[in-house]
């Protein structure tokens, strides 16, 4: 899969853009070696990685997107595929565009969700998970255990 750059202004990476399972991904990568791909929030975009990916290029090859309607995207507006699972198949369909096998995947809050989806439904395609404040999937929890996290949100 061919990967396109666009002139889109933050800094010194440019930022190409991967057209994946309908929807056109932009994302910013630099360094070799095994593969970090970072994955942001609800309210975010690939933006809020930069520093992270200058970081761990030293190492790594480090890579940011932005999710589906998140900026740069030309679909901001169509928010019919925003759920969690189109985004965990978005990243998978991301990671195999990219050929990236065994990567290590750093999620941050709805960005943690999408990522822990995608590595039940491909764990043979990450090495390691790391998620910081991963929205919750209320289904996985008994109401005693919400009665708790509720209670916790208190004080």
């Amino acid at each position: 899969m061919q990967a396109r750059e666009e002139s889109v202004e933050i800094g010194a990476l440019p930022v190409r853009f991967l057209e994946v399972n309908g929807a056109s991904l932009a994302f910013v990568e630099k360094g070799e070696g095994d593969a970090v791909v970072f994955v942001h929030g609800p309210v975010c975009d690939l933006r809020i990685w930069l520093t992270q990916v200058e970081l761990f290029s030293g190492k790594y090859r480090a890579v940011t997107y932005s999710r589906r309607t998140h900026w740069p995207a030309k679909d901001a507006k169509d928010t019919a595929l925003y759920s969690r699972s189109s985004h965990a198949e978005d990243l998978i369909c991301f990671l195999e565009a990219l050929k990236l096998k065994k990567t290590h995947i750093v999620g941050h809050s709805y960005g943690g969700a999408v990522s822990l989806l995608a590595a039940i439904q491909r764990p043979d395609l990450i090495a390691s998970l790391t998620l910081a404040e991963p929205s919750p999937f209320l289904g996985l929890f008994s109401n005693s255990d919400l009665d708790l996290v509720s209670r916790q949100k208190i004080g």
